[in-house]
């Protein structure tokens, strides 16, 4: 293996370990963009969906299965957010009082976790968003 390749891997297992110790860090959003920038480019090449929507829209589902009320409370909360303007810009972050206590999400999280819980709750509205539909067909295991 190249010597650049094992760097990058080496960071890519450090990063992901450091988003396991504790997601709501900055450290974790940090690894996480660190990530995303390393593999999306070469995923998105590759094939036809957006693996980091997929798992914006799965952690957004696990945390709206967890408990509708608190589910239903996010979701109209990023609704809120959205509303006054969002940035997809890789460096805005959004703190969502809601979510676990206050969890930072990028702008295209918001995004994901606003399209959940349209497709979620009111799915006649999900056309007005933005079109997350292969990848909500692999998040939710409707594909195939």
């Amino acid at each position: 293996m190249p010597v650049h390749e094992f760097v990058l891997s080496e960071a890519i297992r450090l990063a992901k370990l450091a988003i396991s110790l504790d997601p709501s860090t900055p450290l974790a959003d940090t690894a996480s963009a660190l990530i995303i920038r390393h593999t999306g480019e070469h995923l998105h090449r590759d094939i036809p969906v957006r693996p980091d929507v997929m798992a914006y829209l799965r952690e957004a589902l696990n945390f709206y299965g967890r408990n509708e009320t608190a589910g239903k409370k996010a979701w109209m909360e990023v609704g809120m957010l959205a509303g006054s303007g969002v940035t997809d810009d890789g460096q805005a972050r959004y703190r969502i009082a809601s979510i676990d206590g206050g969890r930072m999400l990028t702008g295209l999280a918001v995004m994901c976790w606003i399209y959940a819980g349209t497709r979620t709750w009111a799915p006649q509205h999900a056309d007005k968003l933005p079109d997350f539909g292969k990848e909500w067909d692999l998040a939710t295991g409707l594909n195939g």
